[in-house]
Parts: C-alpha cells; structure tokens; sequence
C-alpha cells in the first residue's frame, strides 16, 4: 500500500527526520572534519573551547557529543579541558558551524589558553571526571565558578574545603556528592572569619569597585577575579537571572588575603567575558 508520505518522499517533497550519528563516528566515516580552538572571549570555566564542525557530505546529519569529552591542549603548559555539557549539532550538506564548548579546566596549576591555541579532540576523560561533569550538567553548575573549584577537587585532588559559592544549598550538594565521590569526609561548616571559605566573612581590607550596565533582556551575570595567568581565584558576585534595565553591580575583596596583585576582574555575561578592570597594588 502507498501511503501519501511514501509518494511525498519519492518527489522530494518530504524528508525523513535526520538521523542522528555520535561524534566519533562521524569522524571516522569522514563525513565530518572537526577542530578545536580557544575561546577567546570566554573564561577558563565557562566556554573555552570553540569546535568548528563541517559536513562534508551531500547529506543533511545531526552530531551528537557527550558530557565528558576531553580537550588536550596542543601546548603543555597550558589547561586541559572536560566538556560539561552535552552538543547537538545539526549540520545541512556543506555547513561550517562554530560551537562554543562548555567546559571545565582540569589543571589548576596550569594558565589559561591563549590567543591562537588549539586542543586535540581526545575521547572520554577518565571516569571519576566523567561523573563530575555529568553532575555540573544535571545540576545546572556549567559556567559557575562552584563547577570549576568542584573539578579542580577531582582532577587536581584539591580539598572539598576549597569548593566555593556565593549559592550555599549548592556548595551542600556539591559537597555530599564529592564525598561520596572521593570518600573524603564532607568539611565542617567554615568559621564566622574564614574569607577563603565562607562567602559571609567580611574582609579586613576592602578593596572593590563597580560595574555599570543596562540590558534590554534577563541575563546570567557573574563577577570573578582572576590572576596573571587568567585563572579564576575568586567568585565576587553570581546572579544567573539578572533583571533587565539599568543598575550597578559592586564587587569587594579582601586585599590582606588577595595580595599578590595584579589582579583582573570580569564582568561576565551568558558564559562572555563584557567589561574587565585591573586591580594593582
């Protein structure tokens, strides 16, 4: 029996849904070329890596990545990345498209890519950093700094008590599934004056400033603080529903802690790094 769709896919009136082809199988069937490059106007825990994906076949194709993916800098004195997010690209016969990356550094130690830099495509990280990127995913923690210091736990084996946030339901969380992650015990509520752990402690020396904006819609705004190497040390201020209109943000931070100067601060905005001051001593 001929159904109208049947006779409607004969003319080429209607087309069957594109089917959709993992990452890695499209690169090894060629129908696909892929690169990845720095993101130059995202910070290290947001979207740092821009893959550029084109379709070299005759056929339309849907790409999918997972959560996890690794990304290897091609300089070693530089970070390495874990995707935290999954990516459905769809791409039409011939199509280029260039897809920022959320992604998580997972070399504290190391500085952030620069300008020009590009990443080898690895396959999945190791599984303890898949587990963590598929919590920052499912926990809506991609492009926060809490997701970065949450990371830096598992791929740097750093203490729970560095994991950090303004937001602290979140930090309870994230704290109780490291721990059952690592086994390490989950840390003791931090002192009244610890400045490094508790977002509530007021600095002995305040040291700030402000950022002056005005936008037409709802934003995710984040203030951090970053260092010579453009690694983030501090989150200063985290609204992800930003109202629209015209208002100031301030930040304040506690040079007798934050002492090693020059510091940049950033004012970022959807996973985009808008406005920067630098803070000398």
């Amino acid at each position: 029996m001929i159904t109208i769709l049947s006779i409607l896919a004969v003319l080429g009136i209607w087309n069957q849904p594109n089917s959709t082809i993992p990452f890695d199988d499209a690169v090894n069937q060629r129908k696909i070329t892929a690169q990845a490059v720095v993101n130059e106007k995202s910070a290290h825990f947001q979207q740092p890596v821009l893959l550029e994906l084109k379709n070299i076949t005759s056929a339309p194709m849907n790409i999918e990545l997972p959560v996890g993916r690794y990304f290897a800098s091609n300089d070693t004195t530089k970070q390495n990345f874990v995707s935290t997010e999954p990516l459905f690209v769809t791409l039409s016969p011939g199509e280029v498209k260039k897809i920022p990356v959320s992604a998580m550094c997972v070399n504290h130690s190391k500085g952030a890519p620069q300008s020009g830099m590009d990443f080898k495509i690895k396959k999945q990280a190791n599984p303890q950093l898949v587990k963590t990127a598929e919590f920052i995913h499912k926990n809506g923690l991609s492009g926060t700094y809490l997701g970065q210091t949450a990371m830096w736990c598992i791929s740097d084996k750093e203490p729970l008590e560095n994991v950090f946030s303004y937001n602290e339901a979140k930090v309870t969380e994230t704290l109780q599934f490291l721990s059952t992650l690592t086994g390490k015990p989950v840390p003791a509520p931090p002192a009244a004056d610890d400045y490094l752990r508790n977002p509530r402690a007021r600095p002995k020396i305040s040291v700030g400033g402000e950022f002056e904006f005005r936008f037409s819609s709802p934003k995710a705004i984040q203030v951090a603080m970053f260092d010579t190497q453009n690694i983030a040390v501090r989150e200063l201020y985290n609204n992800p529903t930003e109202p629209a209109g015209s208002r100031k943000v301030e930040f304040v931070f506690d040079a007798s802690v934050y002492n090693q100067g020059p510091y940049y601060i950033r004012f970022l905005v959807d996973n985009r790094i808008m406005m920067e001051q630098e803070m000398s001593f």
